[in-house]
């Protein structure tokens, strides 16, 4: 990933920040794609992707991750790169 929008004359580089126990925050508009390859077009001026897992809307948070108990075996944890 080059880190460059496919669209014509959009170049610049996107701001995306990492929330702990929530989404990930990319500011937009951006081009989404999916795992099957499909392409998820969000005109929002931030958008939030899911990171749990969990959402209803996928790949868009729902924030259903503020209703999550803690760690699970069946959802993968994040490990804070500044705490290593």
């Amino acid at each position: 990933m080059s880190g460059e929008s496919t669209r014509a004359g959009d170049r610049r580089h996107r701001r995306v920040r990492v929330i702990p126990k929530g989404p990930v925050m990319v500011e937009g508009p951006v081009d989404i794609e999916r795992p099957d390859g499909s392409t998820m077009h969000c005109d929002r001026f931030q958008v939030a992707i899911c990171a749990c897992g969990c959402s209803g809307t996928p790949p868009l948070c729902d924030a259903t991750h503020r209703r999550l108990p803690g760690p699970s075996p069946d959802r993968p944890t994040q490990k804070d790169p500044q705490k290593e």
